[in-house]
């Protein structure tokens, strides 16, 4: 996820701040929460608090780190069966079984639910743009 003007302007917005914008050397200016009337010519006093600044900043890293993790491990499962001895039986746990609607659904619940709620763009964006993902049996 880049972090760019669109997400600044975006984090401002939901902090009360409103257009027209400005981006400075190092804050982006707007008219102020409870400003009588859009700022058009601006001072040090309104730009955007960096704390809200670096806070989307922060943000955009942790959800970019996220869909790389997702597709990792994803990209280990469409070159792999399963997991061997997951079980203790010899056994190799396949991933359909392990996945949700599988048989051991609980284990890897978590990790399709992670993908559901990753927007697939984020994680073409994470440098994957081969995830795939194996066919569900129905049950």
């Amino acid at each position: 996820m880049m972090y760019d003007e669109q997400m600044r302007i975006a984090a401002a917005e939901a902090q009360g701040w409103s257009g027209p914008w400005r981006f400075g050397s190092t804050h982006l200016h707007g008219t102020p929460p409870n400003a009588e009337k859009p700022v058009t010519d601006w001072t040090d006093d309104e730009h955007v608090p960096e704390k809200v600044d670096a806070l989307v900043h922060r943000l955009c890293n942790q959800i970019d780190a996220l869909a790389a993790g997702i597709e990792a491990v994803r990209a280990v499962m469409n070159e792999s069966r399963g997991v061997s001895e997951l079980h203790q039986n010899g056994d190799i746990a396949t991933w359909e079984e392990l996945e949700e609607n599988g048989r051991f659904e609980e284990w890897l619940f978590p990790f399709n639910l992670a993908e559901r709620v990753m927007p697939t763009a984020l994680l073409a964006d994470s440098g994957g743009d081969n995830l795939t993902r194996p066919p569900r049996n129905s049950r």
